[in-house]
């Protein structure tokens, strides 16, 4: 008798409970070195760097040895180690008794699961979607962290693909030139032959396909949120097909938004919904106007100290607050207007920019007025950077046209509107303008000394020591950087204290709900 999908799900939470208990110990650097030469050949830890998005050819190891070696210490430098540390915490898994781990291996593909192909090159975008789809409760299989220890890469990558009920491809210039790619692609086409598995390639930068790939439906995700929403709907459908044959059940809501499409996945062009889509994630706020979304109750890991903090459910403002927004409490309450204001009114030019020159004062107000709060500084980071420990809201690399950071002080210095970077610089949970445009104020204090020392890690220790004794006084902590600093300087980690009368050309505020039920 087969294993029920309850236990499968059981097993699985077990597994990775162990898992995250295991990798969350403090790494060792000799035995995670000592891990990689036992478990990889040299091509095979060449495979990992590129996976790790690490180029091999950049780190000075000649042999299986070095390279390893180097790998370890670079992954320390840049605040990665535990990603070593999860692929040695499975190999120890592996070792122990299967009664204890319950993962138990599937023999018939799982429609839920969905196996992501991608090539290194696009490893952002593939984990950000991979969290995206987990989220909405899919199983995803996506290397190299479902690759189990001492597996050789192209049986795992066969076992995972075979076990799976959906591919997903990920294309890109780099994508069809990945020989990684096209031997999932030609794997997924058998097993869809044989009606056991679904193929949807991801449009997701030009790219000249190969022959035996055009005949198969390509959906455009040009638009990463519109993208996202189509293929919802298409693996809901998905299961929508599976609750009919095993009893699983669809709940009603979802199931009303899900239209038919076709009978097979490779036929029909795919109609786009607008961009701006609306769903349980977002909302408006009736009397601010305010969109926001949702992030859901969990832990994550905080700040570079990396402590685990366990956050409940909560809904932050997708944007800081604009001065159309922050007009409506001027002119309804008499509050006096920010600096640069026409009067009472602001230039028609900025409705849509941040709110800047406010105090914490300021923006308290403002919540009071709203019904609303400023986020705690652990709630404005959970919603910056998700909980994968990214470096910046869209991942771990650093490119043009994400944020407004510091570009000379030409044409287009200052603020810029809200959102003029989204979907592209979001965060993973939607929130847009994280990094740059303006610093925004939180209600978590500066609780000591050394929370002060860690928002001025570049001053001299004569300076430092002078800022510290100013700011006993009173002071609270902005987080997210804005228009003047430049990207070296990682400001989705960096810290900035000021006291709480402060205001600034540079120095706004995004809001949050707490009720997990919102009101207006």
């Amino acid at each position: 008798m087969g294993i029920s999908l309850r236990q499968k799900a059981v097993n699985r939470i077990e597994y990775w409970e162990k898992l995250h208990k295991v990798a969350m110990s403090t790494p060792d650097t000799v035995s995670l070195h000592q891990f990689l030469i036992r478990r990889y050949d040299f091509e095979g830890l060449k495979t990992l760097c590129l996976y790790l998005a690490v180029d091999p050819d950049n780190l000075d190891g000649r042999t299986k040895d070095a390279l390893a070696r180097e790998l370890v210490r670079l992954m320390e430098r840049i605040g990665r180690l535990e990603e070593l540390a999860i692929l040695q915490a499975q190999e120890d898994l592996a070792k122990a008794p299967a009664k204890e781990v319950g993962e138990k291996p599937l023999t018939t593909p799982d429609k839920r699961q969905v196996f992501i192909s991608h090539a290194h090159q696009d490893t952002d975008f593939a984990h950000r979607l991979a969290a995206d789809l987990e989220s909405t409760g899919y199983s995803i299989w996506i290397a190299p962290r479902c690759i189990p220890p001492g597996d050789p890469w192209l049986t795992a990558i066969s076992r995972g693909l075979q076990t799976s009920g959906t591919c997903v491809v990920v294309l890109t210039p780099a994508g069809v030139a990945s020989r990684w790619v096209e031997y999932e692609i030609d794997l997924a086409i058998s097993l869809e032959r044989k009606g056991l598995m679904n193929l949807v390639l991801l449009d997701v930068e030009d790219c000249a396909l190969p022959f035996k790939w055009q005949n198969y439906q390509r959906l455009s995700f040009r638009s990463y949120l519109a993208g996202r929403a189509v293929l919802r709907a298409l693996l809901a459908e998905r299961m929508g097909e599976m609750a009919e044959s095993d009893g699983a059940s669809v709940e009603d809501g979802d199931r009303k938004k899900v239209q038919p499409l076709s009978t097979t996945w490779k036929s029909a062009p795919i109609t786009q919904p607008p961009v701006r889509v609306e769903n349980s994630s977002r909302r408006i706020h009736k009397k601010t106007g305010i969109e926001f979304v949702y992030v859901p109750a969990g832990p994550f890991l905080f700040g570079a100290d990396k402590t685990r903090i366990k956050l409940q459910e909560y809904w932050i403002g997708r944007f800081p607050v604009t001065n159309a927004q922050y007009k409506r409490f001027v002119d309804e309450s008499m509050y006096p207007a920010p600096a640069r204001w026409d009067g009472q009114t602001p230039p028609s030019e900025i409705l849509d920019h941040p709110v800047v020159n406010v105090s914490w004062y300021d923006a308290n107000a403002y919540c009071s007025w709203a019904g609303l709060q400023l986020p705690s500084e652990p709630q404005w980071e959970k919603a910056a950077r998700g909980v994968d420990r990214r470096v910046w809201p869209w991942g771990n690399k650093h490119g043009d046209g994400l944020a407004n950071l510091f570009r000379g002080w030409g044409p287009g210095f200052g603020t810029t509107p809200v959102g003029k970077f989204s979907p592209q610089g979001d965060s993973p949970f939607e929130c847009s303008d994280m990094v740059g445009n303006v610093w925004e104020w939180t209600n978590s204090k500066a609780q000591n000394l050394s929370d002060i020392a860690k928002a001025w890690p570049d001053l001299a220790e004569v300076k430092r020591l002078f800022v510290l004794w100013y700011y006993r006084r009173g002071q609270h902590i902005l987080r997210g950087g804005s228009y003047l600093q430049e990207r070296d300087v990682l400001p989705l980690l960096y810290r900035y204290v000021q006291n709480r009368d402060w205001r600034n050309d540079a120095v706004g505020f995004r809001v949050v709900e707490l009720l997990s039920d919102p009101g207006s």
